[in-house]
């Protein structure tokens, strides 16, 4: 989930198939958001210049995102060898918006800028765990 001032603003869910990662539902105090189809966030390749394209079934929220870079990154949670998702879009109120994500293999996102030209948001990871079997 997303984190303000330490009290949850979001659930996020997502579903991991042979294609990729996929936002498949968002719970917020507006309410419950079906992302129909599944958006795609990751996809299962994950070299540089890959990309996709991505249309909510009502034609409201575009998305498209590609592999942007390969970066080590620094975070308050430590330092991080990284692969950058460059995303851009159209939200449902119409907002454009640009979104820069890094992830981390084995953590996930490690860091994410969010643009609007109105806002920016980011977010970065503090602290995370490795449960051990």
């Amino acid at each position: 989930g997303v984190l303000a001032a330490g009290q949850p603003q979001a659930e996020i869910y997502f579903k991991i198939h042979e294609k990729g990662l996929f936002k498949v539902k968002e719970v917020t105090q507006n309410g419950i958001f079906e992302y129909t189809p599944p958006q795609p966030v990751l996809a299962a390749d994950l070299s540089l210049g890959v990309n996709w394209r991505w249309e909510s079934k009502n034609k409201k929220i575009k998305d498209q995102g590609v592999v942007k870079a390969k970066e080590r990154i620094k975070v308050p949670a430590g330092s991080f060898e990284t692969i950058c998702i460059l995303s851009k879009g159209v939200d449902a109120a119409g907002n454009a918006y640009t979104d820069k994500a890094w992830y981390a293999k084995n953590v996930g996102l490690v860091k994410e800028e969010f643009n609007t030209g109105k806002e920016k948001m980011v977010q970065e990871l503090v602290k995370y765990q490795v449960n051990q079997k």
